[in-house]
């Protein structure tokens, strides 16, 4: 069963010109590469611009020192894929030339414990530290502004990573399940967090938003079954409520902007039972059943006479104003379109102006998972497309959101091979759509018993 399946990916792989192999049958089927320069076990190419790219590795040694230069020139980059899957190695020196590390350099590197980043890094590609199971620490430069999606996806074992300021983005599920992080502080100059970026990170207990967040996205926190409390700034205008604190197990207080409009009942789920106070600062803010069980004692604070306390009267919670609110400091200063309305204790979250946009919040994905083309079915075409999109982007160029509901393997980190892989044993009966989305490890799992 296994080689026929491989023979009908492989066989999916060549349609519409695809060449493209997938990464879970790699160890299965033989490639042979063009010739290229080696050094010390470094596979590299040379670019039009006279820098040095390394693109692989012989697997000679499980220490390796990558030198600034190589025939003179700068070493400014790793390429994608570049030590993909190289369990050997235990230990990587990086150039202080460098200037890029691209996409999935060193995914599944999972026998890397430390790595330091050097001076000069800019960018850290797509699922660039993915399955680096056993890394505890790494040291970001100063110079460093993106981290792309899934970056350090399933780091299980990092303790702790300090974001330097010069941090300015970060994509979608760059932190997912870095399990061992305890506290976290996202740099001044970030202007949104991006949809599970932080989700199954189990032992984060704090994390400091700064008032440069405008944009917090789903599910960017589900799963944290350690943190206990969290601050939405009141620069935070758009919200997308959806799972947000799901599985947040030991949370206690929360703190919403004063520009979020809309408190639907997805926040939170029957997990939060240890919730102790919930500070509304929107005196208008439309609430909907808030999702917390039943057994969960807390306040929740705000205005009176506002939409807060009808909810608290109605759900049967108990209702205090701001005024006798004593956790962690913050500024209760909103302005509406008819109401203004200030009590401020100390200052630790900024105030918005008079005028907030309204944004149609249509973010929620209620398209079919998989479904690649949008016809709202799965079906082998779907892979199909996904092949042809990363053979050829610039023809085959998809949406957002076709990208977002065509991501249904390690959910968060972009479109790679594996997601046609999933789709076509769907259509084969092999998984259920159901089982989507679904992680790598598994999907291998099951492949290997057939």
């Amino acid at each position: 069963m296994k080689n026929k399946i491989l023979a009908g990916i492989m066989a999916l792989c060549l349609m519409g010109g695809v060449t493209v192999i997938p990464e879970s049958i790699a160890s299965t089927v033989s490639i042979t590469a063009s010739a290229s320069d080696t050094y010390e076990g470094l596979i590299y190419k040379i670019g039009n611009d006279d820098t040095v790219t390394i693109t692989g590795y012989d697997n000679s040694s499980a220490d390796i020192v990558i030198p600034d230069t190589i025939e003179g020139l700068p070493v400014t980059a790793i390429g994608d894929n570049a030590f993909y899957n190289r369990s050997k190695i235990t230990s990587i020196k990086l150039p202080s030339t460098l200037k890029k590390i691209g996409t999935s350099a060193f995914e599944y590197c999972d026998n890397i414990t430390s790595m330091d980043i050097p001076d000069g890094v800019t960018s850290i590609g797509k699922a660039a530290f993915r399955g680096c199971s056993k890394l505890k620490t790494i040291t970001l430069p100063d110079s460093l502004t993106t981290i792309e999606a899934g970056a350090f996806n399933g780091c299980t074992n990092l303790e702790t990573i300090a974001l330097p300021e010069s941090v300015t983005s970060i994509d979608r599920a760059a932190f997912i399940s870095c399990e061992k992080i305890k506290e976290l502080s996202i740099p001044d100059g970030v202007t949104s967090i991006a949809e599970y970026t932080f989700e199954l990170c189990k032992s984060l207990e704090r994390i400091t938003i700064p008032d440069s967040v405008t944009k917090i996205e789903a599910s960017a926190f589900q799963g944290c079954e350690s943190l206990i409390e969290i601050i939405i700034p009141n620069s935070v205008t758009e919200f997308d409520n959806s799972y947000m604190f799901n599985g947040c197990k030991s949370l206690e207080r929360v703190v919403i902007s004063a520009n979020i409009k809309n408190i639907d009942k997805d926040i939170f789920d029957y997990d939060c039972e240890n919730m102790k106070e919930l500070v509304i600062l929107n005196p208008e803010a439309k609430i909907s059943n808030l999702g917390l069980p039943s057994t969960a004692n807390y306040i929740i604070y705000g205005y009176e006479g506002s939409t807060a306390e009808s909810y608290a009267q109605k759900a049967d919670v108990r209702f205090k104003p701001i005024s006798e609110y004593s956790g962690t400091p913050i500024t209760t200063t909103t302005t509406t379109s008819t109401t203004t309305t200030t009590s401020t204790t100390t200052t630790s979250a900024t105030t918005t102006s008079a005028t907030t946009t309204t944004t149609d919040s249509t973010n929620a994905d209620n398209s079919c998972k998989g479904d690649a083309n949008g016809d709202g079915k799965l079906s082998i075409a779907d892979a199909v497309l996904i092949m042809q999109a990363i053979s050829n982007p610039d023809e085959y160029a998809l949406t957002e959101e076709q990208k977002l509901s065509a991501d249904v393997v390690d959910k968060g980190d972009g479109l790679t091979p594996m997601d046609a892989l999933a789709i076509q044993m769907v259509d084969l009966e092999i998984i259920s759509a159901d089982d989507l989305p679904i992680t790598s490890e598994k999907l291998n799992q099951i492949l290997d018993r057939k």
